[in-house]
């Protein structure tokens, strides 16, 4: 059995993993998150025991665990993303997002902009469950914002496909008919 092992500001987070990790032997390599060789892993966790010091202050959280995976690919990280109009996203002005690309875009009422070959809108993804918070990356499956004007001047009509792809990733976007 192995022990994965997580340390931040000070705080100590251990769990017993059945995976092995690196032949059975404890490694350890100071590491910044944002350097890691992969894009994140997907842990599920079935237990959480703290630890605590003689102060009472919380030391160390014991995590159990039942996988460990790579996280699974996201379309955060794509280029370009397909938006197909149905007739309630013209009728009511508003881009519907599937799942596979929900993350493409920025998260839940975080502000964007999305150009065409004329304008610039000032856009947001919104249509989330009561109690989403904002930056919530999975949160809402529509984007709005005054796209009536992109509408009607491509003349959009339903099963049209929208094509964004990104200018800024998180911040602007470009979307086109063709």
């Amino acid at each position: 059995m192995s022990e994965l092992v997580f340390t931040k500001d000070g705080i100590t987070i251990k769990t017993q993993v059945s995976t092995p990790l690196v032949g059975e032997t404890f490694h350890e390599e100071k590491l910044p998150y944002d350097k890691l060789p992969v894009d994140g892993i997907q842990i599920t966790i079935t237990s959480i025991s703290p630890t605590f010091d003689g102060s009472g202050s919380l030391k160390a959280l014991s995590f159990g665990v039942r996988d460990i995976a790579s996280a699974p690919a996201n379309s955060a990280n794509k280029a370009a993303a397909e938006i197909t109009l149905t007739r309630g996203s013209i009728r009511y002005n508003y881009l519907n997002l599937n799942p596979k690309i929900r993350r493409f875009f920025p998260g839940y009422k975080v502000p964007f902009m999305l150009t065409d070959d004329k304008k610039q809108y000032s856009v947001h993804v919104t249509s989330a469950n009561a109690g989403t918070l904002a930056g919530d990356p999975d949160g809402g499956f529509q984007v709005v914002g005054g796209l009536k004007e992109f509408f009607g001047r491509h003349k959009s009509k339903p099963g049209d496909k929208l094509h964004v792809t990104v200018i800024e990733p998180g911040k602007s976007y470009r979307i086109s008919t063709n």
